[in-house]
């Protein structure tokens, strides 16, 4: 702390530990662990690819750039979205809109929004 301020990293959005298992963490690309990583992605696959049938990939450069809110029970992620900052995500009427997407949940008890 500095002069009664916090010093706040704009990469870590926030934490919060709901008291029963649950916990909701938001932070930028730059900080995820190549282990949470690699969950986001696995279930992305399993999200859009096999489970529905798509053919896309679910992966792309924009990652780089973005930041991502997951739920994880017990340690364990079972939930997550994108969420691409508005500088690059989409400008309607002179506006730029942050745009949540490429969301994925295994635990029927969670929400994303």
């Amino acid at each position: 702390m500095e002069s009664g301020k916090l010093k706040l990293n704009p990469k870590q959005v926030g934490f919060h530990d709901y008291g029963n298992g649950y916990t909701k963490t938001c932070v930028h690309y730059d900080l995820v662990s190549k282990e949470d990583y690699h969950t986001i992605c696995l279930e992305r696959v399993n999200a859009f690819v096999v489970e529905n049938k798509r053919i896309m990939n679910p992966i792309d450069e924009l990652d780089k750039d973005c930041y991502f809110l997951w739920i994880k029970k017990s340690g364990k992620m079972v939930a997550c979205v994108r969420v691409v900052p508005p500088h690059l995500a989409y400008t309607y009427k002179d506006r730029q809109y942050t745009i949540w997407d490429k969301g994925w949940i295994t635990d029927s008890y969670v929400s994303l929004f």
